[in-house]
């Protein structure tokens, strides 16, 4: 369905290079999530850990 869909674009001059548009963008899309989720770009700033003191664990 999706190539008869571009073929015809095509053909007729219509909207057949916006689909390859729109298919190309996805595509890059998931290529820069999936780099940036590999290298680590997306992660928040670890919190400090809280430290329990002994005051603390008496209340």
């Amino acid at each position: 369905m999706f190539s008869m869909a571009l073929s015809e674009g095509a053909a007729e001059g219509g909207l057949g290079w916006l689909a390859w548009v729109v298919v190309a963008v996805f595509f890059v899309m998931v290529f820069l999530g999936w780099l940036a989720s590999s290298r680590g770009w997306l992660k928040q700033p670890e919190e400090p850990a809280q430290e329990h003191h002994e005051e603390h664990a008496a209340h």
